[in-house]
């Protein structure tokens, strides 16, 4: 999939809620919350929204008025992490 196509989705198996500016997330065989901070938990919600990476860069760019390529390099340092913790998922269309 192309960089301007380029999507993910949140692992359906995750439990996550949101309270003011932040997410927790809970995996169903854990016993302790994920916390994402106010940026990390934006880019949750771009996620859930189906934005794509080109969108939720120009977008949070002007958010934490920063440099596209410093705010595509946080966004996805966040993803990688998500990743990792099989919170997200690249979509798969």
């Amino acid at each position: 999939m192309k960089n301007k196509e380029l999507r993910y989705q949140v692992n359906p198996l995750v439990k996550f809620h949101q309270i003011h500016d932040e997410v927790l997330f809970l995996f169903p065989k854990e016993k302790h919350f994920h916390a994402l901070n106010d940026s990390g938990s934006w880019i949750w919600t771009q996620v859930r929204k189906g934005k794509s990476l080109p969108q939720m860069v120009k977008s949070f760019a002007k958010r934490y008025e920063i440099s596209q390529a410093k705010a595509q390099r946080d966004i996805q340092a966040v993803i990688q992490a998500l990743i990792q913790k099989k919170a997200l998922k690249p979509r798969t269309r």
